[in-house]
């Protein structure tokens, strides 16, 4: 079903309806301020794989989690507090920020497809999850009221996350959610990691250095390296 969105109050009287869809372990398409996303419950390890399937994507390059808040968040992991103070200092916004965490309520099976594991991470923590907050409204109520989801572009892997990409999705997801207000930039989000000391930027996007040095108080670490856009494939 193609939902076209003009307002965000649009959405309400279908939320019922999809967040029923995810529980049973379906798939949605919905609109960011940055990249239109394909999203399924995290509670679900079926439904987090069958985004890997729709993608093509490689079960070894993790996927990012989406949710309406930072608290959200840490419901489910748990986090050192400077990670959660650089976390909490740059979302909600166009960015996804990769953060150490030391464990997670996630289902075990769901674990190893959001995040990097112990193996690749020093300072023995138990992996690093990308955290997206989106700052769209639509996003913003779906997450709230159905929890949170996959955050992953919906393009299949290695293909550019345009609205024709976005749209292939429509014969294979429940709910394909348009922003029919011109609210998706189709710029991806900004991908930084949170350290002790500042920020690493691993992706420029959306969101620029100077802004992020305002919003979270500490330095870009490597803001002279020569980064590219694209790439990895969060929303």
């Amino acid at each position: 079903m193609i939902l076209k969105i003009g307002d965000a109050s649009e959405i309400v009287e279908k939320l019922g309806e999809i967040c029923s869809y995810l529980s049973r372990g379906g798939v949605i398409v919905y609109p960011t301020e940055t990249l239109y996303g394909l999203g399924a419950s995290v509670f679900s390890p079926l439904a987090v794989k069958r985004v890997f399937d729709l993608k093509n994507r490689p079960q070894k390059m993790p996927v990012s989690v989406a949710f309406s808040s930072p608290t959200g968040f840490e419901k489910l992991f748990s986090s050192p507090p400077w990670a959660i103070d650089v976390l909490r200092g740059l979302v909600p916004g166009p960015v996804t920020v990769v953060v150490p965490f030391l464990s997670s309520t996630l289902p075990e099976d769901v674990v190893p497809l959001v995040s990097v594991r112990a193996e690749d991470v020093e300072g023995g923590f138990m992996g690093y999850v990308g955290v997206r907050v989106p700052e769209h409204p639509v996003a913003t109520a779906i997450l709230e009221r159905c929890g949170p989801m996959t955050s992953t572009s919906a393009n299949r892997h290695g293909r550019p996350p345009t609205p024709d990409e976005a749209m292939g999705f429509a014969d294979v997801c429940g709910y394909v959610v348009v922003d029919a207000g011109g609210g998706v930039s189709f710029s991806p989000s900004t991908v930084v990691r949170a350290e002790k000391d500042g920020v690493i930027l691993l992706r420029r996007g959306m969101m620029g250095v100077d802004d992020i040095v305002r919003r979270c108080g500490l330095p870009v670490l490597n803001a002279d390296d020569s980064l590219s856009g694209g790439g990895d494939e969060k929303p």
